[in-house]
C-alpha cells in the first residue's frame, strides 16, 4: 500500500515538473513578422491591354471609384455586389444597357467593416470581420 501511495505521489511530482517546464517554454518565444503593402496601381488602360489572358477570354473596366474594393459576388440576373470595408457598406452595381459596363452604383446595406459576401439563390450573406 505504501509503495502505491509513493508511486502516486512521485508520478504528480513529476507532472507537476513537466507542466511548468513546458508554461516556461513557451512564454519565452519570439515573433517575427513582415507585412507587405503592395503598390497601389491605377487600371489604366494600358495596363489592362497588358495582362494575359487564356486564349478566349477578354477584359474591360465594369466599374470604377469604387473606393477601395474587397469582394464581390455576381447575383444570377447578373448584378454585381461590392463590399468596401473601408467605406462599410454594400454597393450594388448594373449594366443596364448590355454593353459591359456598369450604368448604376447603388449602395444597398451599410455596416461597420463589411468584408464578405456570397449569393445563394435569392438569399445574400454579407460578413463583417466579427458577424455574419
Amino acid at each position: 500500500m505504501q509503495k502505491s501511495a509513493l508511486l502516486a505521489v512521485a508520478a504528480v511530482a513529476a507532472l507537476s515538473c513537466s507542466a511548468a517546464a513546458q508554461e516556461d517554454d513557451s512564454t519565452n518565444v519570439e515573433i517575427v513578422a513582415h507585412v507587405v503593402e503592395p503598390t497601389k496601381l491605377e487600371p489604366t488602360d494600358e495596363r489592362i491591354g497588358a495582362l494575359k489572358l487564356p486564349d478566349g477570354f477578354r477584359i474591360q473596366k465594369f466599374a470604377e471609384d469604387l473606393i477601395n474594393p474587397r469582394m464581390l459576388a455576381v447575383s444570377d440576373d447578373g448584378t454585381v455586389y461590392v463590399t468596401r470595408r473601408s467605406v462599410g457598406d454594400l454597393v450594388m452595381l448594373k449594366d443596364t444597357d448590355g454593353d459591359g459596363k456598369s450604368d448604376s452604383q447603388e449602395i444597398v446595406a451599410s455596416r461597420p467593416n463589411m468584408h464578405g459576401i456570397a449569393i445563394d439563390g435569392t438569399t445574400m450573406y454579407l460578413a463583417g470581420s466579427v458577424s455574419v
